[in-house]
């Protein structure tokens, strides 16, 4: 049996939050608008293609889409590589998991560079056995090809498999794949909190509060207590 586990990136392992918030500010004050409640909603569930896209034709940024994605590469590279920070507890986690066994991937909507710039930043680049970027297939986290695309790379099966994500959409396809899910979230900001706890078998905003020998037997031993 290989345990697995499955990782989202931005808001599960960095704390970057809050440098999209400033990056969709300047774009919207660059663009003369800013964005509605629901539009916000929206381009969460996005790619970085969809986003410029879904900007440019929605609120007239850019020259177009392609514009768009340039403008939010610039400005997010220089997070990652330069001031990008690792959530509380998020080593500790990761180092007892690779000591116990657990092989870990990444999987993100974020571009590759980001993830691969952030993941150097913070010290954890190592741990992984794969980095996938919804990019490298076409995809999204809304449809199960890039989770089964990480279980096929780590060799590992879905009750044997930890899905880490902050985005109840993400939840919802991992745990529709038979992933054991695991909500995170940011108690400075609940974001969907009632529909990320209605997609995950448990959910926490703190990482100390885990047990990580349990997390390692695997979902199988979680579900039996």
């Amino acid at each position: 049996m290989t345990v697995a586990a499955i990782f989202d990136c931005d808001g599960v392992l960095i704390d970057s939050a809050h440098v999209w918030r400033n990056t969709e500010g300047e774009l919207c004050r660059r663009a003369g608008r800013p964005l509605t409640e629901e539009e916000q909603r929206t381009i969460v569930t996005m790619t970085i293609g969809e986003v410029g896209d879904f900007l440019h034709s929605r609120i007239g940024l850019g020259e177009d889409g392609a514009h768009v994605v340039r403008m939010i590469d610039e400005l997010m590279m220089d997070f990652y590589r330069n001031r990008a920070c690792a959530l509380p507890g998020v080593e500790r986690l990761l180092r007892s998991l690779q000591e116990q066994g657990v092989v870990m991937s990444v999987v993100s909507s974020s571009p590759k560079p980001y993830l691969l710039a952030g993941l150097a930043r913070i010290g954890v680049d190592d741990v992984f056995r794969e980095v996938i970027s919804v990019e490298d297939l076409d995809t999204s986290k809304r449809d199960p090809l890039i989770f089964r695309h990480a279980m096929d790379l780590m060799g590992s099966v879905p009750q044997d498999t930890w899905g880490f994500d902050d985005s109840y959409y993400a939840a919802e396809t991992m745990r529709a794949t038979g992933i054991c899910t695991v909500g995170v979230y940011d108690a400075r900001e609940p974001y969907e909190l009632d529909r990320l706890r209605e997609a995950s078998h448990l959910v926490t905003c703190d990482y100390g509060e885990l047990d990580l020998e349990l997390l390692a037997a695997g979902p199988a031993a979680f579900l039996a207590r």
